[in-house]
């Protein structure tokens, strides 16, 4: 009687991930046709439309300067989601291998880089990317690589601790025992059996960068106007306007729609990724598929 539920349950996530991945891959493809999308110049003025509500001509409403919204976000977009994808690519670039060389060296090496990625971690990540980003200035590359340091010893803890599970697999024992090479081991053996959670990590810290770039941005840290950012658009509409106007709502339902999706993505991953998930499933399919015959 509790299978179809769970049945159901697991079909439902399928389905979620399914359209969550969709709507990341529409998104991405405005964003990469911006330019061509957007009816309006992302820094195009116009005096007499200072902010208008949403109408025909400007499909979201105008800003303070009169500039087009809808422009503006499709180009922020491209700001926001390539801030992020950079970020995390440096976060997994530095992190990867140093909780690689760290869970398979050990000792003294894995005593040392545990003990710098320990300080690290005792900074909340948007603190830690604040004072990065005020030491090397502002702007979107230092965003971005601010971004990407502050996340970075989530992914080597992540790639530290699958390592020591690896490492002491007989597999790996047999691997030195016919006397081959460390570099050979690793990239034979450890990687390929240690990466799956490293991948659901990069999908939720796709979220959290995406966030963190955000709030950036709004506390005026990111990349510098007029060129637009999701997290600087809330931040420029908040001095004007209250209540629940279309200049507000509108990239903060974009953050938080695409938050949204790239969870639901991530976990779809992870159940796609888990073969303890794909075992339960086979076990189950076998009575169902069973009682289903017997029932014919």
């Amino acid at each position: 009687m509790r299978e179809v539920p769970v049945r159901r349950r697991r079909g439902a996530g399928r389905a979620g991930g399914r359209v969550a991945l969709g709507f990341l891959v529409v998104l991405g493809v405005a964003t990469l046709l911006a330019g061509s999308l957007a009816p309006y110049g992302y820094n195009d003025q116009d005096y007499d439309a200072i902010l208008q509500g949403m109408s025909g001509t400007h499909l979201f409403g105008t800003d303070d300067l009169g500039r087009d919204v809808f422009s503006r976000l499709l180009y922020g977009a491209q700001v926001s989601l390539g801030s992020a994808v950079v970020a995390v690519a440096v976060a997994v670039g530095i992190g990867v291998p140093v909780g690689l060389v760290s869970g398979f060296v050990g000792r003294r090496v894995d005593a040392v880089v545990m003990r710098v990625l320990d300080t690290l971690l005792a900074f909340p990540t948007i603190l830690l990317a604040i004072t990065i980003t005020a030491v090397l200035g502002t702007g979107l590359l230092t965003a971005m690589v601010a971004v990407g340091i502050a996340l970075m010893p989530s992914f080597a803890r992540m790639m530290r601790a699958q390592v020591l599970v690896v490492r002491d697999r007989l597999y790996v024992d047999a691997a030195r025992t016919f006397g081959l090479p460390g570099w050979w081991i690793v990239a034979r053996h450890v990687v390929p059996n240690s990466i799956q959670p490293v991948i659901v990590l990069t999908a939720h810290m796709l979220g959290a960068a995406l966030l963190v770039e955000a709030s950036l941005s709004f506390l005026g840290l990111g990349t510098p106007p007029p060129q637009p950012s999701w997290g600087g658009m809330l931040r420029e509409a908040s001095r004007f306007l209250d209540g629940l106007a279309p200049q507000i709502i509108v990239p903060g339902l974009a953050i938080a729609l695409t938050l949204l999706a790239i969870n639901v993505v991530g976990d779809w991953l992870r159940d796609l990724l888990d073969p303890r998930v794909t075992s339960r499933s086979r076990r189950r399919a076998v009575p169902e598929a069973t009682t289903e015959a017997a029932a014919v």
